[in-house]
């Protein structure tokens, strides 16, 4: 009899299912990343929800404290507040640089397929990537919800990963410098051979990289009215500098895996759209740390036609 119950004890414990991570999961979440099970009771009944949390990656700033001094390599990190926070920063009207800065380090969004992002994070660099183009023409974005918008919150083909990337601040001037408007002006024709003063020269500039200014986005994609946001081109010797895994070259610092982030937000998302049509966010969303940025120099600000001048 003891043994029979013994027997049925392990066959029992064999055929117990185990509440294990979700397959993509383990593929995408690094290993500073600590993953939790979150219990949640929604209309449906109990359910299991495996909710990625980036304690070694990234942290919040729910009352608007941040550590603006200058940070090693390892720790930079992705700060993040509450979207009804960070709105109240913002400004509603105009064309703004919204950043997230530490010291010398400006951050940063692409997205790419998992392939290249993956990649990226293991090496902290993207030359040797097979899938990856260092001469074609690769953009930034400085804007964490334009970056959701354009990505759909990491759902779209090819864009199911999303990274954050710390640039030395001195290469993100280099870029505007070298980038002219996509957007054809009488302005902009006028200024095509236009020699800019920098540093006490005048240098006549060639312009290989692009920006452009695109409407803003609010969290559940549609167009901010009257805010503008900045994308920003890089290629040639600017774009092969930025993938090169030469540190004396790379101006890259720092390579964060943020998806894990963008996909608890988008489960924020869908929840509020499921039961708050009328409201298409709450205090529960949280979205990147950023502020405006007017640390460019004036003629530089002047030439992308920023109204976020330095003071």
């Amino acid at each position: 009899l003891h043994s029979n119950h013994s027997r049925n004890k392990r066959e029992s414990k064999r055929r117990r299912p185990k509440l294990g991570l979700p397959t993509m999961a383990t593929e995408v979440i690094p290993k500073e990343v600590r993953v939790r099970a979150v219990v949640e009771r929604d209309l449906e009944g109990l359910r299991i929800l495996h909710r990625p949390i980036l304690q070694a990656v990234w942290f919040t700033t729910d009352h608007g404290h941040s550590n603006t001094d200058t940070k090693t390599t390892s720790e930079l990190s992705f700060q993040t507040e509450r979207y009804s926070s960070a709105i109240e920063s913002w400004p509603q009207t105009g064309r703004h640089i919204l950043a997230q800065v530490e010291g010398d380090a400006i951050l940063v969004y692409q997205a790419f397929k998992p392939s290249i992002g993956k990649y990226a994070v293991r090496n902290q660099c993207f030359e040797g990537c097979k899938d990856y183009k260092p001469h074609r023409m690769t953009w930034i974005k400085t804007n964490f919800l334009w970056m959701m918008y354009r990505s759909g919150w990491a759902s779209k083909t090819n864009q199911e990963m999303i990274l954050g990337i710390w640039l030395k601040r001195k290469f993100f001037h280099k870029v505007l410098l070298h980038a002219k408007s996509t957007h054809k002006s009488a302005k902009s024709r006028n200024n095509k051979n236009q020699k800019l003063k920098m540093s006490g020269k005048l240098q006549t500039l060639g312009q290989p990289c692009r920006f452009q200014w695109d409407p803003d986005h609010l969290p559940n994609g549609e167009s901010h009215v009257y805010r503008r946001a900045l994308q920003i081109g890089l290629k040639g010797d600017l774009s092969v500098a930025y993938a090169s895994r030469d540190t004396k070259i790379s101006p890259i610092l720092r390579i964060l895996d943020v998806t894990p982030f963008v996909r608890e937000q988008k489960y924020v998302l869908n929840k509020l759209k499921k039961h708050s049509r009328a409201q298409p966010h709450n205090s529960d969303l949280r979205v990147a740390r950023e502020r405006v940025y007017t640390d460019l120099p004036k003629e530089l600000a002047e030439k992308i036609g920023v109204n976020s001048f330095p003071t």
